[in-house]
């Protein structure tokens, strides 16, 4: 009944009550499984929608959902809120996340901070810090980059990013299987999109292995392979 009432909450909030200031996204994704910072979480096919509401003066509120097509019990649900920032020499954001999930992975609240320098070398500094189930910290820096064409409403893109993270004792003892720290998961991800008026269609895949030769994933596996595709818009 929690999940239901959960799932109801990302698909069903009334966003033609909300003020027309406000961005509504959303967003409908089809993967070959669900991967969550190298470990494989549910390996078979998942749906995940998600609606976004970004307020013209405050944070942007995410409701987020991986639905398990394949009745294996993997279905997870996030609801995150996230307030941005610029400054002279750089940009980023903090929020929380709140996690609710039925796959062997602890239900968890999370705050996180993310910090982009401008600067041609295109680097996210991101820190994860569980603060109740797991009391863990993760972290991650990435880069990626884009070539893209469009005229007027429609636009092509190919985008590619990479990744490094790092995990503590107590984080890699929950989502690991090992009581230890140190790199984390090293992975990339390349996108192929489409875009018409406020709509676009994406394809993409991704690789992703655990770092660290002790730490398993969710499966048993330290390496994974996922494809999928999605359709968002924006009013």
């Amino acid at each position: 009944m929690k999940q239901a009432v959960l799932l109801a909450m990302v698909l069903g909030i009334p966003t033609l009550a909300l003020p027309q200031a406000v961005q509504k996204d959303v967003k409908v994704e089809i993967a070959s499984a669900n991967e969550w910072r190298g470990s494989l979480a549910t390996d078979g096919m998942v749906v995940r929608p998600q609606i976004a509401f970004k307020l013209p003066v405050g944070p942007t509120i995410t409701g987020w959902a991986s639905l398990d097509m394949e009745n294996r019990g993997g279905n997870e649900y996030r609801f995150t809120a996230e307030q941005g920032w610029n400054a002279v020499v750089s940009s980023g954001s903090f929020g929380i996340t709140l996690y609710n999930r039925n796959d062997g992975r602890p239900d968890t609240t999370e705050i996180f901070a993310t910090l982009r320098p401008f600067g041609p070398t295109g680097l996210k500094f991101a820190a994860y810090k569980d603060i109740d189930a797991v009391d863990g910290f993760y972290a991650r820096v990435s880069t990626g980059g884009s070539l893209g064409a469009g005229a007027m409403s429609a636009r092509a893109k190919l985008s590619w990013d990479g990744w490094i993270g790092y995990s503590d004792s107590k984080f890699g003892a929950v989502y690991y299987r090992h009581n230890g720290s140190g790199p984390a998961d090293l992975g990339g991800r390349v996108t192929m999109s489409f875009g018409l008026a406020n709509g676009t269609l994406e394809a993409w895949a991704q690789a992703t292995t655990l770092l660290n030769p002790d730490y398993l994933g969710m499966n048993g596996d330290r390496s994974t392979f996922t494809i999928g595709a999605s359709f968002g818009w924006q009013f």
